[in-house]
């Protein structure tokens, strides 16, 4: 008689210790995040933030916008699972590499209209990117991007987490 109820509570308990890796899968990760939801009981998918590559294209002024520069960028993501396209963190550096401003862009800022920033990223797919900021002068020598995720404590970037 108290097979079938501990058997259960095994693959309960099982379900619960792998939540994360498994809230990715994409036949099984909905109908867990809604059971957690559901629950009251906050889940993040264990998504890999050092999966995605960013290859940056450069800046360009754009010709049709007086002081405005474009900023070209593509986003590949490495992982053999599908991830949500991330925020695009861009930070303008100084001639000393120092940080003078950074901004984290949702990806219905930088992807093409046509594309559905609610669509996941599949395994090898590349994303183009194109950010237009007004022009910060001379003192913005250089720019670097940083992929971001938006978890429970807000929004953690790749370089966070290789600084803990």
């Amino acid at each position: 008689i108290l097979v079938l109820p501990l058997a259960l509570l095994l693959i309960v308990q099982w379900v619960h210790s792998y939540r994360a890796t498994l809230a990715r899968h994409p036949t099984i990760g909905p109908t867990l995040l809604a059971t957690y939801r559901t629950l009251g009981v906050p889940l993040t998918p264990n998504w890999d933030l050092h999966a995605y590559q960013i290859r940056q294209w450069g800046v360009v002024s754009d010709p049709a916008q007086p002081g405005t520069l474009r900023v070209r960028a593509s986003v590949t993501n490495l992982a053999d699972f599908a991830q949500p396209y991330p925020m695009l963190k861009l930070v303008l550096e100084d001639r000393w590499g120092e940080q003078i401003r950074a901004r984290e862009f949702q990806p219905s800022e930088y992807l093409d209209p046509t594309i559905s920033p609610d669509r996941m990223l599949n395994p090898g797919q590349q994303a183009n990117a194109t950010i237009a900021i007004v022009d910060p002068g001379p003192d913005a020598e250089g720019f670097r991007f940083d992929v971001c995720l938006r978890g429970s404590a807000g929004s953690v970037c790749a370089d966070e987490i290789r600084r803990r």
